[in-house]
Order: structure tokens, then sequence, then C-alpha cells
């Protein structure tokens, strides 16, 4: 866990995540641009979410910052594993059976 310091004097504790590339069953491409996602804690207000907002877009090289909600990330993460389960189908490990054997 990260803490970002605001331009008030509030830190608000955050979780970050670096993303790679695609998730999925391929190799990530080197040419893709890397994300950061940064996760406010739930009780966050909106003028915490407003300072994260200005910290992120005063980072260099940042060219812009999104916010996404709690419903919206759910549907776009339902989705997104909903397409790698299709993708990965076809790489699915074989039936197997576990039988359970004395100690």
């Amino acid at each position: 866990m990260r803490m970002i310091a605001a331009a008030m004097p509030v830190v608000v504790p955050v979780a970050v995540a670096v993303l790679l590339g695609p998730v999925g069953c391929s190799k990530p491409e080197p040419h893709l641009d890397s994300k950061v996602a940064v996760f406010p804690h739930d009780d966050a207000t909106d003028d915490q979410r407003a300072a994260i907002d200005q910290e992120l877009r005063a980072m260099p090289g940042v060219r812009g910052v999104s916010f996404e909600s709690k419903r919206q990330a759910y549907e776009s993460a339902a989705a997104a594993y909903a397409r790698l389960m299709k993708a990965c189908r076809a790489h699915l490990p074989p039936a197997r059976f576990g039988p359970a054997l004395p100690r």
C-alpha cells in the first residue's frame, strides 16, 4: 500500500497496481504502454479523490487520468474475465482425478 500526499494536509491511503500489458494466454507485447491503477479506500471522500486525481495529473509522463466507479470497475472486470476465459478455453488443463490417500 502506498500513501499519496495530496496538496492539502490530507494523506489518502490507496492501493497501487502496475499493469504491464494485457493479461491473457499470450505474452505481453513490448510496444504496449504500461498502466498504473490507483484504488482509493471505499471511505475516501470526494475531496480526497479529487486530490488523488490532481496528484496523478501532476506526475511527469501522465497523459491522462480516468476514474471508474466501483460498479463500472466490476462490470469492466466481468467483461474482461469473460473474454479471457473464452480466449483460454483452448488451453485448459486436461481432466483429472484426485483421489484422497491415507496419511
